[in-house]
């Protein structure tokens, strides 16, 4: 989950916060289509964007708060805090630097580690990716930056292990998923 309001700036305090239909989409779905599904006919107080796997593929929902936009990947697929899905309209134009709180340096420098890193990407690698920071070619804001990264997850949805970072708090700490999932045929 990451903010997308650089992309879609209206908020409906009225409206029930993204976070918690996305718990509510992830408690309740069986399958990465139903998640996306759900995106697609109910929309979020503020814009958002999603990334969510399955053990085959991936998708990131460019959730607004008007309609939602699903980009794929046969290959590499990443995301920061703007949409990218060429199929908007009227969007506003991203600055560049701080003006566009870093994102689409932040997307190009990971498509850039994706790219030096295809093919020996596992999870410790992820974690190194996202532990670097945006002076140094990576996607995370650094400790002087005005912005913050909150937290970090890096998952293997085909193992139900993920592993989750605080930045400032903790470290990577795992976290195994297979007590809480029905696995079988």
């Amino acid at each position: 989950l990451q903010n997308g309001q650089i992309s879609d700036p209206t908020i409906f305090a009225e409206k029930t916060p993204g976070a918690f239909l996305l718990l509510d989409f992830l408690l309740n779905a069986t399958s990465l289509d139903q998640v996306n599904g759900l995106m697609q006919s109910n929309h979020p107080n503020i814009g958002l964007v999603i990334n969510v796997a399955d053990k085959h593929r991936a998708t990131v929902n460019e959730w607004a708060t008007y309609d939602t936009k699903t980009r794929t990947s046969d290959g590499l697929l990443s995301s920061s805090n703007h949409y990218l899905n060429a199929s908007w309209t009227n969007l506003p134009v991203i600055p560049d630097g701080l003006p566009g709180m870093f994102s689409k340096e932040r997307q190009i420098n990971l498509m850039n580690l994706g790219e030096q890193n295809k093919g020996s990407i596992d999870a410790n690698k992820m974690m190194e990716i996202f532990d670097t920071t945006i002076p140094d070619g990576g996607a995370s804001f650094p400790d002087s930056s005005p912005f913050e990264t909150y937290y970090q997850i890096v998952a293997v949805p085909s193992e139900l292990t993920l592993w989750l970072k605080a930045p400032g708090y903790s470290g990577w700490e795992q976290v195994n998923l297979k007590a809480l999932f029905k696995t079988g045929a």
